[in-house]
């Protein structure tokens, strides 16, 4: 069924075709969960056949709220924000939310408290905020009283914002662990510029490991950014200092391929002579004969657990103190091998 030439489709339009009540079609375009799926879906069919598009600013004024929640996020060379927009967007389209992005040119912070007057004109329901770098109390007071959420590596940020951990120690535990294990006497590290948060806590985390298990701390070598041709001249340097490394764990994927392509370039059998274990998994099991073993963060799941945790401060009308993590997981493959 199709309403007529010019004519504006209506939400009783959509209840005649869809065969239910007025009250069914407005749950389900207020993403409200108490409709069966079936019914959702069939509801979802006859909006799309009739073209019905609500009424967002209605609908917001009817109930005080936008459905709309904002993403602060610094997304120049951010591999992990593909995840973590679908981890967020399987949440937010089952309860009826959409995303307004928010780009960040420098930091997050500043952007915050420069652009506040926009952010304020957006009138979001909630916040999430993708960051690294520390976030003071002003950036929170800058965009007024809007429930938010922060995800990343930082230290600090506005006691009334929730934050989802991902647990970055964790990831140079792993790959010390796992090396280690492996026979490997001691790790050494290709770090990523000590500037970024991020990267200074894997090399305080990769120190504590090799303290905790007793095995010798050599020195480590940062890369001038976090591209492979500066994890290669960072490897060249690790090499010629340390001609015996046989482990070495690199501060993300990018900088782990170019320390790969060091070792090559050496003739040593990357899997055989030297391991190596990157950060992030970035490509998967999506490339052919992918070797990298790697620290993968799971940002699909960090996504749908921060859209949850800021949801629930949405409905409860609460700020603060909520708290959730989601841990790094180990994947190995071929480029790191016992100690012969």
């Amino acid at each position: 069924m199709t309403a007529g030439r010019g004519k504006s489709v209506s939400i009783i339009d959509v209840a005649k075709a869809a065969g239910v009540s007025q009250q069914t079609v407005s749950r389900v375009a207020n993403g409200s969960e108490k409709v069966r799926e079936s019914t959702r879906r069939k509801v979802h069919a006859a909006m799309k056949e009739l073209g019905y598009t609500p009424n967002r600013q209605a609908r917001a004024l009817r109930i005080g709220r936008s459905k709309m929640i904002g993403l602060a996020v610094r997304y120049y060379r951010n591999n992990a924000l593909g995840d973590l927009l679908e981890g967020m967007s399987a949440v937010t389209a089952r309860l009826g939310y959409s995303i307004i992005m928010i780009p960040v040119a420098d930091d997050v912070s500043a952007t915050l408290q420069r652009d506040a007057e926009y952010v304020q004109s957006l009138n979001l329901d909630g916040l999430v905020v993708f960051s690294d770098d520390d976030i003071p109390k002003e950036a929170a007071d800058a965009i007024g009283r809007i429930p938010a959420v922060v995800l990343g590596a930082l230290q600090s940020f506005p006691p009334e914002w929730s934050f989802v951990d991902m647990q970055e120690s964790r990831i140079s535990e792993l790959a010390v662990e796992h090396l280690l294990d492996l026979g490997h006497r001691t790790v050494w590290h290709v770090s990523g510029p000590l500037s970024f948060p991020a990267a200074q806590t894997r090399v305080n985390a990769w120190c504590k490991a090799l303290e905790d298990h007793g095995a010798p701390v050599p020195d480590y070598v940062q890369a001038d950014d976090w591209m492979p041709d500066d994890g290669f001249r960072a490897a060249d340097k690790l090499l010629d200092r340390y001609p015996d490394c046989t482990a070495i764990y690199a501060s993300d994927d990018a900088i782990a391929n170019g320390v790969i392509a060091a070792c090559r370039s050496r003739g040593l059998a990357v899997g055989r002579d030297v391991s190596v274990v990157g950060v992030d998994d970035v490509l998967g099991d999506f490339v052919p004969n992918n070797v990298l073993t790697s620290v993968k963060r799971d940002y699909i799941k960090a996504g749908a657990v921060t859209v949850e945790l800021l949801m629930n401060m949405i409905k409860d009308h609460e700020s603060g103190a909520h708290r959730a993590a989601v841990p790094p997981q180990l994947v190995v493959r071929s480029s790191t091998c016992a100690i012969a």
